[in-house]
């Protein structure tokens, strides 16, 4: 059954072999090459949750979405709502590491967003919109082992600032929980980096161990079917083809 690509941003399959990771997004408000992935330091051709993916080494590989700073502004202005969709395969990590934002980690007056892994395999989640204090959403973590350890997991979070939410799947519906906004969001400026993959957005530290594959951006909330859809009992579901 083809996937439902409204407001779908940015997709990628992480299936090259080499050379820039394409957004693979053919929706009508896509990002196009804008979004395509620049990689360094990354393995290529590792086994995926559908065919291959890339893996981060947890030193100095990192992956980043062009250089534009408002292309992603979707995810934290002023009444946003939309999804990002990943399946990850980590270990534990040794203290907060990003797996994809465009705010920096302990930088209070950042904007953007940031998914990270951290400590006793915890995922952690902020939204930043410049201001210090409060944050709408201020790395926010979940309980201890919410990510496997050397196993795929799909997570699927949902962000939400007119009902002032985030709420996080894994795998579905296997475990979720809901993250409440401090305050909305009060900007509708850009973000303060370029999104990246596997480093820290502000800096080059903070880096990931492990692989991802199968990562997707929408600008809207996707259905509980269509998140089921997508997670396809542990197998995954492609969005295209």
């Amino acid at each position: 059954t083809p996937f439902d690509d409204t407001g779908l941003k940015c997709y990628w399959k992480y299936d090259g072999s080499s050379g820039d990771i394409e957004n693979k997004s053919e929706s009508s408000v896509d990002l196009g090459s804008g979004a395509d992935l620049q990689t360094d330091g990354v393995t290529y051709d590792e086994s995926g949750i559908i065919d291959y993916a890339i893996s981060f080494n947890g030193t100095d590989s990192k992956a980043t979405a062009g250089t534009s700073t408002s292309q992603f502004n979707f995810c934290h202005v002023t009444d946003h709502e939309w999804t990002l969709n990943f399946w990850l395969y980590a270990n534990n990590q040794s203290g907060g590491k990003n797996i994809l934002g465009t705010n920096a980690i302990s930088v209070g007056t950042s904007t953007g967003f940031q998914v990270g892994a951290s400590t006793n395999n915890r995922l952690f989640i902020s939204l930043c919109d410049g201001t210090a204090s409060p944050r709408p959403i201020n790395d926010n973590y979940s309980s201890n082992n919410f990510i496997g350890s050397n196993t795929w997991q799909m997570f699927t979070i949902t962000f939400s600032d007119p009902e002032e939410e985030a709420i996080v799947y894994r795998d579905f519906d296997e475990a979720t929980y809901t993250i409440n906004y401090e305050t909305p969001s009060r900007t509708t400026g850009d973000a303060s980096y370029p999104l990246k993959q596997g480093e820290n957005a502000g800096s080059s530290d903070n880096n990931l161990a492990g692989r991802i594959d199968e990562c997707s951006m929408f600008d809207r909330i996707l259905e509980q079917s269509e998140i089921e859809a997508l997670f396809n009992s542990g197998l995954a579901k492609a969005i295209y083809g």
